[in-house]
């Protein structure tokens, strides 16, 4: 009987830790929302036509917004280079005692590759590069630089070495496509900090970044938003990280000045809608302005009854957590680089005989007498 006893007690305290509760640590996926965000190839200011007449395109553009404002425009250009289609090495000190040669006078060639420029031109292996298209080759990097220089097409007399007779050969250069780096810079955004009355951190957007966060077509300059306090007033209104402020009432909120100009006369319990921009889209948020919105507070009855509450973590429980308890947990979450708030909730009933709760994936969950889970939901 004594072992009985045993076994129920067990399985209760496990309905009361597994059954109930959810993941409450705070999950602030936002920051990575703002990191290595994909800016369209359409926009191409800064982008210089190349004087050469090479074909570019933009391979990759990105942007990245630190917490205190710091702003990194990255650009990557897939452009037409030469090629030879040679492997080759410097001629060091061993390498041109071997060959009877100067050390550091060339790149020797090791392969032609087959069906490329070299090959045709007849290089071959042992044969010493000291020049290309009239300039002095000292060794491999050099070479590399003056054939990708060379457009495409182009022929070029190269000076080579083999078996230590001088001779020149002509090349007819290939192409191939190279990503570089290109127009990219950083810059300081102003941060406004309305943690405590909105539950939100935003950016004022410049003349130089808007196009880059907002479109090349974009009309109006706004907020953007960088951080939203999980649980706090902006959360529940549904705004989200790079959600763009445009306007505040009917106020227009191009800069920080003009959101706290809008926010000044508003008292705590106040809702001001604010206009926004998310991927391109119009979204209205009502946020009720709060006193103190990262604030904590609650109580504990000797534990017969106890009730806690922060922005990101709301809990309550009645009899020591044995004949009720209660969890939500908001978050921002990241999902194919869409940033989200989502809110998890979990109940339990007499021991959790009777449990319930939610995830941030959306999957629901129900179980009876702590043994027979029923799911359903997710996916997302």
């Amino acid at each position: 009987m004594h072992r009985h006893r045993v076994v129920i007690v067990t399985l209760a305290a496990l309905g009361l830790v597994s059954c109930a509760s959810v993941d409450c640590s705070v999950k602030d996926e936002g920051r990575e929302a703002l990191q290595g965000v994909t800016v369209p190839a359409s926009y191409t200011e800064g982008l210089a036509t190349p004087q050469d007449g090479r074909k570019e395109a933009v391979h990759r553009q990105s942007y990245s917004i630190e917490p205190d404002g710091s702003f990194t425009f990255s650009r990557t250009v897939e452009t037409e280079v030469g090629l030879l289609g040679a492997d080759a090495h410097t001629v060091d000190e061993k390498e041109a005692k071997r060959l009877g040669v100067e050390p550091f006078s060339g790149a020797c060639i090791r392969r032609a590759q087959e069906g490329s420029p070299a090959e045709r031109a007849g290089l071959r292996r042992d044969d010493i590069v000291v020049s290309f298209g009239g300039k002095p080759v000292g060794g491999l990097e050099r070479l590399q630089h003056l054939v990708a220089e060379t457009r495409p097409g182009e022929s070029a007399e190269v000076g080579i070495v083999r078996s230590g007779q001088a001779q020149t050969v002509k090349v007819q250069i290939g192409g191939t496509k190279r990503y570089v780096s290109a127009g990219g810079f950083q810059r300081k955004l102003l941060v406004l900090d309305e943690w405590d009355r909105l539950g939100l951190r935003v950016a004022e957007l410049t003349d130089e970044v808007c196009p880059i966060v907002l479109g090349p077509g974009a009309s109006e300059k706004g907020l953007l938003v960088l951080d939203v306090l999980p649980g706090g007033p902006a959360f529940f209104a549904d705004l989200r990280v790079r959600d763009c402020i445009l306007k505040a009432g009917e106020s227009p909120v191009a800069s920080a000045a003009d959101l706290e100009k809008a926010l000044s006369e508003l008292a705590g319990g106040s809702t001001v809608p604010l206009a926004a921009l998310r991927d391109g889209k119009a979204v209205e948020a009502r946020v009720t302005v709060a006193e103190d919105a990262a604030a904590s507070h609650g109580f504990n009855f000797l534990g017969v009854a106890e009730y806690g509450h922060k922005a990101p973590h709301r809990r309550f429980s009645l009899l020591w957590q044995i004949l009720w308890r209660y969890e939500a947990c908001h978050s921002v979450r990241v999902k194919d680089r869409t940033p989200r708030n989502v809110t998890a909730r979990g109940w339990g009933a007499i021991l959790n005989l009777f449990a319930y709760k939610t995830r941030s994936d959306g999957r629901k969950e129900i179980r009876l007498l702590w043994l027979l889970p029923i799911w359903w939901g997710g996916g997302e």
